[in-house]
């Protein structure tokens, strides 16, 4: 087992922490050191640190942010995209990297409970609005089960190992009613330290099969069945999140209380190809699926923002997986998104009841192969104004990246993808599903 407090490389790269675009300064990116480690915190005096944002300042400065962007990759060194150098509980202004109690490698963490193990329920609980700073929670988490609501994560690690438990594995559970926030998170198995095929050079594994399947978690999962409800919105902002096979807790926010994923870093998930699982015989129906963000639920999702995050993953569903219809009033803007089955699933075959979507200046990348295509459905984008808005998408290839298909166990042959060079900074429509390369944006 490798030391779990071992540092990504951040790529071959030189690190570089400057300004742009207007209004977003490098320092945005840097880890800020500042306070200390502590497992109480006073819910009248932490400060729950949102993420420092993409902030877009004149159409001038948008445009050339646009263009930056498309010419790298996450854990390129340029941290433009979320990745290892912005993400997860080390970034997290808190975090001083020494101190703390925690057992587990995590240096500057107090562990929650003694003797916490993998594979066992961990009880969490607190009064409402509280904050907890530089915490190790290992195990399945089960948040507020009695009580409690509105918490606060900051600089946080949850990790829990795979155990042969297959899809009623989980990493959380939570009970919380009304939303609960997590900033500059780590989640991850408790076995290994960094992905494997993953040494912080390329975004995601570009090799199968990803974690072992006895080494995954399986999920997160919201859980109505205690005291109470399990609904909580979920708020996510600069977390690492890897080694699973689905964002299960995050569903349907409201008008006053969006779900919010931003700055988020979502990769390598678990035994990408199943390869590992069936060889350890696992029956068929608890094979992993991967989604990156999801799956939500037969009735669709509501009111979910996703922004600056990288989802990227070789897998055999969807990065953004809303399989339920329909969907409406979502924001998904400057995304990075590579690999899974088919890349983005907005209400599957029923797309056409979808309302409100706004979809703009996500880059589809070739870095890993999808299976089917980058989206699920689109021919009828806005046929009836919906409201429905798609702009500034566009593709991402470079040398060396692959032009066929991928593939998964029992699944279809690799095959071509259609995509070459000349795809770099092409448009991406809707329209044909992301299956061929536009010299001029959308207009629908």
């Amino acid at each position: 087992m490798a030391a779990d407090d071992t540092p990504p490389q951040y790529g071959t790269r030189r690190m570089r922490r400057r300004a742009f675009l207007t209004g977003t300064v490098g320092a945005a990116l840097a880890v800020a050191g500042c306070g200390g480690a502590r497992h109480e915190a006073s819910d009248t005096h932490s400060t729950v640190r949102p993420s420092p944002r993409l902030t877009l300042g004149s159409p001038i400065a948008t445009k050339k942010a646009r263009e930056h962007r498309i010419g790298h990759r996450p854990n390129d060194g340029s941290g433009l995209w979320a990745d290892f150098s912005n993400t997860g509980y080390r970034h997290d202004p808190g975090y001083t990297g020494s101190g703390g109690n925690c057992v587990h490698g995590y240096a500057g963490l107090n562990d929650y409970a003694p003797g916490m193990t993998a594979n066992a329920a961990l009880y969490v609980n607190a009064p409402a609005g509280h904050v907890f700073n530089q915490i190790h929670f290992r195990g399945t988490a089960l948040l507020g089960s009695t009580s409690g609501d509105n918490w606060t994560f900051n600089g946080c690690v949850f990790d829990n190992g795979g155990g042969g438990k297959g899809e009623a594995n989980f990493i959380l559970q939570s009970y919380l009613p009304t939303a609960c926030t997590w900033n500059y998170c780590t989640f991850k198995p408790c076995d290994f330290a960094m992905p494997p095929g993953n040494d912080g050079t390329v975004s995601t594994s570009h090799t199968y099969p990803g974690t072992p399947w006895r080494s995954s978690y399986q999920s997160f999962n919201n859980n109505g069945n205690g005291a109470q409800t399990g609904m909580a919105v979920v708020h996510r902002h600069r977390c690492d999140i890897w080694g699973n096979a689905g964002m299960q807790d995050v569903f349907n926010g409201t008008a006053s209380n969006h779900v919010i994923l931003d700055w988020c870093y979502i990769h390598d998930q678990a035994d990408t190809n199943w390869s590992t699982g069936k060889a350890a015989g696992v029956p068929d129906n608890d094979l992993y699926h991967h989604d990156g963000i999801g799956p939500d639920g037969n009735s669709g999702s509501r009111w979910i923002n996703i922004t600056n995050c990288t989802i990227a993953s070789l897998g055999s569903t969807n990065a953004i997986a809303f399989q339920g219809t329909p969907c409406r009033d979502h924001v998904i803007a400057g995304n990075y998104l590579a690999g899974f089955g088919i890349t983005v699933d907005l209400g599957g075959p029923s797309g056409a009841t979808d309302t409100n979507i706004t979809f703009t200046d996500n880059v589809l990348s070739a870095e890993v192969p999808f299976i089917f295509r980058p989206l699920y459905q689109g021919a009828d984008w806005d046929s009836a104004g919906r409201g429905m808005v798609w702009r500034r998408n566009r593709f991402q290839f470079f040398h060396g990246d692959p032009t066929t298909t991928g593939t998964m166990e029992g699944g279809p042959a690799s095959g071509p993808n259609n995509m070459d060079p000349s795809w770099q900074g092409r448009f991406w429509w809707p329209t044909d599903s992301g299956q061929a390369a536009h010299q001029s944006d959308y207009t629908g």
